[in-house]
């Protein structure tokens, strides 16, 4: 929520604004090899579904983009109008070592799964990144201390999009009226 108010406050004062952690982030359970799109769809489905009970406008960034989209598949009676940001579409026929991401998530596993606390974490990349802002650098230690090393792997090794086939899922969005 905090990112929200950050780039645009009349979003969170004028609209009702629900930010969960998804599973393997966050104060979030870890759940191992459940990291799939689907799987976190599915959450955010039952949530839907138990929490909110009417149609809504998903926001998605980046994985978040992804994981909306195959929530409108899942459950499109509770999903208005999607807005998706930065949306990875460079999975197009391709793997993640094909990618420029390869590298840094390679690194951005080692550090989460060598390093358990935000203090290490920091310590660490304040040796690799000494001209972070010290702040910048401090949350980003945070952020990634509660984060399961099992996500960032489960996306390096293409596991993530098992079953996702973002052509179909947005052809069939269009079926639904998202287009």
């Amino acid at each position: 929520m905090a990112i929200f108010l950050a780039i645009n406050p009349r979003i969170c004062r004028e609209i009702q604004s629900i930010c969960p952690d998804l599973r393997g982030h966050g104060g979030s359970s870890w759940v191992s090899e459940k990291y799939r799109l689907f799987d976190y769809a599915r959450d955010i489905k039952c949530f839907l579904e138990k929490h909110i009970g009417q149609p809504c406008i998903l926001y998605g960034h980046s994985l978040g983009a992804q994981i909306a989209i195959a929530v409108s598949s899942l459950a499109p009676t509770y999903v208005k109008a999607l807005v998706l940001g930065d949306i990875p579409f460079y999975y197009h026929n391709m793997t993640m070592k094909d990618t420029i991401w390869y590298e840094p998530f390679t690194e951005l596993h080692h550090v989460i799964n060598s390093f358990h606390s935000a203090k290490e974490i920091d310590d660490y990349m304040a040796e690799q990144y000494p001209k972070m802002d010290e702040q910048r650098r401090k949350n980003r230690a945070v952020t990634l201390s509660h984060v399961d090393p099992n996500v960032v792997l489960t996306i390096l090794e293409d596991r993530h999009i098992e079953g996702y086939d973002t052509d179909a899922l947005l052809r069939q969005n269009c079926l639904s009226g998202f287009c």
